[in-house]
């Protein structure tokens, strides 16, 4: 996805415009399909208002028409879609397969199915009694929730809260956020597996879910069973058999038990991707591995998570960003004013004030003055890739 002169089209991988720059907005393919918008324009907040939303697949057809208010990218098959403040489901060949009879669309954020089963509302703002739903995407309720908000179902489990209340606000797009609620799980029948007794939870991964209470940060596993004592000042989510913890203004490593693999020593760290972490001591990052040794040395400004075998890398002198591998080596120098991850083998790149895509390096022959290969001309001055913050 890119943009020259507010106008939003598509390059392929090796940079060839296969989609017209001919819409307002737009946002990235997701299952082969992209949300576009005509008719909009862009306030002096930033946001973009007033356009008509629809779908294109990878050719540039429209797939599903450009008439709605609002949409939602598409999960499982299905995409939420809303008119009139009524949202319903449509499919991959732009049918509605769900009717837009639900309710005000401004209650989550992302309307989504996650396992085959989405939560929607009946009723909009103001209502004494709104009712949220499980639904399947044949449309048909699974059960009605008792909660006052849920999230996605990640694996086979939902997280709930009640007992909160809304806050709205926003511009001309009203925003609301669930606050102060307590928080549990229930189950895809809707069974209600941990009760709403935490002050906020995470969603399971491997099996794990961090939960907090009191200020405190622990986890659980999918019968409700406290694993990591709830005594941490912060924590992460369950990645590749550790979780990340913090106490005392440094950060460790703990397993799915609760014991302390890796100890608390660092001021700054990240998940576990690819089987190294990153993580920083005084003011200097560098990568560990799952038993705490030190694989790359900590002398770099910055780094970010690995991805297909490389991590970007900040260096301090110039601050401009390359790639290390798993190894250490400088794979592609540090010369661009920002860069995203390597995804299916090519990254998007800043350099100059705008924006181009470099093809992965091979690290299995790791070469220095190494600037990655061009697939990209460096002409458009917006994409996707937002520039690092740190």
């Amino acid at each position: 996805r890119v943009t020259v002169n507010n106008k939003f089209g598509f390059i392929d991988s090796s940079g060839k415009l296969v989609i017209n720059m001919i819409y307002d907005n737009a946002e990235d393919f997701h299952e082969g399909l992209a949300a576009i918008s005509k008719g909009g324009q862009w306030n002096e907040d930033g946001e973009y208002i007033e356009g008509k939303w629809g779908f294109i697949d990878k050719t540039g057809k429209v797939i599903v028409p450009i008439i709605y208010d609002k949409v939602c990218d598409f999960n499982e098959g299905y995409a939420a879609v809303t008119k009139d403040n009524k949202l319903g489901f449509v499919n991959k060949s732009g049918d509605i397969v769900i009717p837009l009879s639900y309710g005000d669309p401004n209650h989550y954020d992302k309307f989504k199915f996650s396992e085959g089963i989405a939560i929607v509302v009946t009723g909009a703002i103001g209502d004494d009694e709104l009712v949220y739903k499980a639904i399947k995407t044949d449309g048909s309720v699974v059960f009605n929730l008792k909660y006052e908000y849920a999230k996605d179902f990640k694996e086979g489990m939902l997280a709930v809260a009640t007992g909160g209340y809304w806050g709205y606000g926003g511009g001309y797009y009203l925003a609301c956020s669930y606050n102060d609620g307590k928080w549990g799980f229930i189950d895809n029948a809707g069974r209600e597996i941990v009760s709403p007794t935490y002050d906020y939870v995470g969603d399971f991964n491997e099996g794990i879910a961090f939960v907090a209470k009191d200020d405190k940060f622990g986890a659980i596993n999918k019968s409700g069973k406290v694993v990591v004592p709830i005594i941490y000042d912060d924590i992460s989510n369950a990645s590749q058999g550790l979780i990340l913890v913090k106490s005392n203004n440094k950060w460790g490593y703990v397993d799915y038990t609760g014991k302390v693999v890796i100890p608390l020593k660092y001021d700054e760290a990240c998940d576990f991707s690819e089987g190294l972490a990153t993580a920083s001591n005084n003011g200097y990052w560098g990568a560990i591995d799952k038993k705490g040794n030190t694989i790359i040395p900590f002398k770099y400004n910055n780094l970010w998570n690995f991805h297909e075998g490389v991590v970007r890398v900040k260096a301090e002198k110039g601050g401009k960003w390359g790639f290390l591998d798993k190894k250490g080596n400088m794979v592609i120098d540090p010369v661009y004013q920002a860069a995203s991850d390597f995804v299916n083998g090519v990254a998007v790149v800043k350099k100059d004030n705008k924006f181009g895509v470099i093809k992965a390096p091979s690290i299995s022959t790791p070469k220095t003055q190494h600037t990655g290969s061009i697939k990209a001309n460096k002409q458009y001055i917006n994409t996707s890739l937002s520039a690092p913050s740190s």
